[in-house]
């Protein structure tokens, strides 16, 4: 019968944890929101904190409305962060007399309000062993912005020995691996999982084949926008300039190599098909900014969200130093390597990929200098008030 007892105790304070812990968090994030409107107190967010968790539990815990049972705390501070505490008088037939902090039941979360922090670099995948890795003698700088790493792995963000990741806050759903020196700051594990911040987004339809398997290896060269099946390859000695507007890459690769160069000014390149992806070569040079306005406004590359997970799209070149936009791979892999110098000459930047890979030796400068820049930054990227749980 002890033991019976016991179990049935011990069960049913699982439950009631998790259920107060999920209101509680769910009442931070509500609360610490409010701190981002203005002219809103500290007290009236700790105000709609408690009424958040205070009309929420009852139905967890499968209580009476108002159940004295219950007790609510918030607290909001200064650097915008706010705190609920909740604790939960219980009745256990025999713990309390085994585990003597049975009662009362306490839970915490915290939340932080980061308005001055912009969404810069996400890696979406959910579980896999260093989504976001880099390697030796590589970095990424992102010293406006905030990280992202979705996976709940023990190293969702790694780093080899030699690379550095610097941004004004990382995050990682599971945990991180590398020097603890080679991070700037350190990043906050278990982190909740973002959303795709574009998910919302919907891609160009593709139209009518203004060429098939383009292929340019000399000259200047001016394209149109439009689409492209087949895909483009560029080599040689060429330089192809792409007019403003959108381009559909259509079952075919946009590949850049040799010596080859790409320039456009306000273009989006929309990879439509399972074999269309993007590898620019080493000694290539690549400079793009994206739409002002249309379907891809914000946006450099957008890939098919019906193709496979983790394609491979290759940033090599070592002068990529204008892409101002966002790179977009739902499902695909970013590989950045060789000595590339992605970003160093753009207002801003933002990569969203199922897995980002930096190889040895590229630095990657994730500006956010978003009001010197005549590019949307598509919303859920930028510098939007964002919350997000700290415990």
């Amino acid at each position: 019968m002890l033991v019976t007892g016991g179990a049935v105790d011990y069960t049913m304070m699982q439950h009631a944890e998790g259920a107060l812990q999920e209101v509680a968090d769910g009442a931070a994030l509500v609360g610490v929101k409010e701190l981002a409107i203005a002219g809103t107190s500290r007290k009236t967010a700790e105000n709609v904190a408690k009424n958040y968790a205070n009309t929420t539990v009852f139905g967890k815990l499968s209580l009476a409305d108002g159940d004295g049972s219950v007790t609510v705390g918030a607290s909001a501070s200064a650097d915008r962060e706010l705190t609920v505490s909740m604790a939960y008088y219980w009745t256990p037939m025999l713990l309390h007399f085994i585990k003597p902090d049975a009662l009362p039941l306490k839970v915490n979360a915290t939340a932080k309000l980061t308005g001055k922090e912009s969404i810069c670099v996400v890696a979406l995948d959910p579980s896999s062993s260093g989504a976001l890795s880099l390697s030796g003698k590589s970095s990424v700088n992102a010293d406006g912005c905030s990280v992202y790493s979705n996976s709940k792995s023990s190293d969702g963000i790694s780093l080899v020995k030699g690379a550095s990741l610097s941004a004004e806050s990382s995050y990682s759903s599971g945990g991180y691996d590398g020097p603890l020196e080679a991070f700037d700051p350190r990043p906050i594990t278990d982190s909740p999982q973002l959303t795709d911040p574009l998910a919302s987004r919907k891609q160009p339809k593709p139209g009518n084949c203004k060429a098939h398997n383009l292929k340019v290896t000399a000259g200047v060269v001016t394209l149109s926008p439009g689409t492209y099946c087949g895909g483009i390859d560029i080599g040689g000695l060429a330089q192809v300039v792409l007019l403003p507007g959108t381009y559909t890459i259509k079952d075919g690769p946009l590949i850049v190599e040799g010596d080859a160069s790409m320039i456009g000014k306000y273009v989006g390149i929309s990879l439509v098909g399972e074999s269309s992806t993007f590898h620019f070569g080493t000694s290539t040079q690549v400079h793009l900014t994206a739409p002002k306005s249309g379907a891809l406004a914000g946006i450099l590359f957008f890939e098919d969200r019906n193709t496979s997970k983790n394609r491979l799209f290759q940033i090599k070149s070592k002068d990529a130093e204008r892409f101002e936009g966002t790179i977009y791979l739902a499902n695909g892999k970013l590989f950045i390597d060789k000595e590339s110098r992605l970003g160093l000459a753009s207002n801003w930047t933002a990569i969203i990929a199922n897995r980002i890979e930096i190889g040895v030796g590229p630095n990657v400068q994730i500006n956010s200098d978003y009001a010197k820049s005549d590019i949307p930054v598509p919303n859920g990227v930028g510098p939007n008030a964002s919350a997000h749980l700290m415990r």
